[in-house]
């Protein structure tokens, strides 16, 4: 199967590659934690956050000019009524047609644990294919809608192959989802944005300008609504509408004015804030088709910063909620781990099976640690048993 999936993935790059040559613009991005970091009160931005939306990839093949290749030209037609316009100001019209191809990975906090911890998202990845229209008019108003249709889930999405590889190259613990990652299921994303641009020249080139914006998304993937707001300062920002991301996270758009007369570059610093309404998140919320695991909705009315995506939620409090977790994990573990000793003799794979029971008993050793002080003695006898168990197999030691 791995080299079905190899072999579909050769495919899409080869259509990316011959699709790019007849096309304007290539916009290519990656987001990972590990380039990104993260600020902790207590270890500065030394912080290791591997968790959460944890990895995303987008390519994007842009056509602007339809006389060069129609074809996009004839999709941008086919397509154009989920492009709502009305209103538009008076102006000239410039559109452009997208090809868009990427995958996005969460992970929880504890991606090394067998067992899921209180309040930890489940593991999922999202891979997915699309078009996005998009139409600037008078270059004061940017409309667009984008169509993503994908995979979500487990093997579907190739999250595991990828985040294990990558974690592989960096010398990182390998993820562990054992029964709590999301089910496979198509999945599908309809949105729409408006965007306004004002904008006030301070001369030489230089500019600010305030982009406020407008949108809804809906599907079985995502359902929200929302608005924002950026304010930029920099060169050449009457050609762009800001930076590009990977949705759902707050974005400008891939667009790119193309006249003449416009600066051959630009840059820009800008900063910006979203409110947003969520109806679902598959990757907090579960699977739609089947049972998973999933994260309790917690109201808030809280302001989204150039967040992608929100927190899982905080961990239980409670000492004896807590405890009596830490033990369910364990008569877990130790229930696992009698299932492979029973089945030892018939698995296909005995040196998986022993890796499994290695890092089941890493795990049980940092739940004893956490289990209150008159516990710990009981634990760590039960614990001390199992690994007598497991490591009296011939070639386990």
């Amino acid at each position: 199967m791995s080299h079905v999936r190899l072999f579909l993935l050769g495919i899409v790059l080869v259509v990316l590659s011959c699709a790019g040559a007849n096309a304007q613009r290539l916009i290519l991005i990656e987001e990972n934690d590990v380039i990104a970091k993260s600020y902790d009160p207590t270890k500065g931005f030394n912080a290791v956050h591997d968790y959460d939306y944890t990895q995303g990839f987008f390519a994007g093949i842009v056509f602007d000019d339809f006389k060069k290749t129609p074809t996009a030209g004839r999709v941008y037609d086919f397509l154009q009524g989920g492009l709502i316009t009305f209103g538009a100001p008076e102006g000239p019209r410039q559109q452009q047609l997208q090809w868009i191809f990427g995958q996005s990975i969460f992970t929880p906090q504890h991606a090394d644990l067998l067992v899921r911890q209180p309040g930890d998202r489940p593991f999922a990845g999202w891979l997915y294919t699309g078009v996005s229209l998009a139409q600037e008019t008078g270059r004061r108003q940017l409309d667009t809608f984008e169509i993503q249709v994908g995979a979500v889930g487990g093997s579907a999405s190739l999250w595991k192959a990828v985040q294990t590889g990558f974690h592989d190259i960096i010398g990182s613990t390998a993820p562990q989802p054992g029964n709590y990652q999301l089910a496979n299921e198509p999945g599908i994303v309809l949105s729409w944005e408006r965007r306004w641009k004002f904008g006030y020249d301070l001369g030489h080139g230089y500019g600010v300008d305030f982009i406020p914006a407008v949108g809804v998304t809906g599907g079985n993937v995502f359902t929200y609504g929302e608005v924002s707001a950026m304010v930029r300062f920099g060169q050449s920002l009457g050609t762009t509408w800001g930076p590009t991301r990977i949705r759902p996270s707050p974005s400008g758009a891939s667009f790119m004015s193309t006249s003449p007369t416009d600066p051959s570059w630009g840059w820009a610093i800008y900063g910006g804030v979203a409110g947003r309404a969520v109806a679902r998140n598959i990757f907090l919320d579960g699977s739609t088709f089947a049972d998973s695991p999933s994260v309790t909705k917690k109201p808030s009315s809280s302001v989204v910063l150039t967040t992608p995506f929100p927190a899982s939620g905080p961990r239980a409090q409670d000492p004896h909620l807590h405890t009596h977790v830490i033990v369910a994990n364990l008569t877990s573990i130790k229930r696992r781990i009698r299932n492979i000793n029973t089945e030892y003799d018939i698995l296909e794979n005995p040196l998986e099976a022993k890796n499994v029971v290695q890092a089941a008993l890493r795990e049980m050793s940092t739940l004893h640690n956490m289990l209150p002080k008159q516990l710990k003695e009981k634990s760590w006898a039960f614990l001390s048993m199992e690994r007598g168990r497991t490591h009296s197999r011939d070639g386990w030691k």
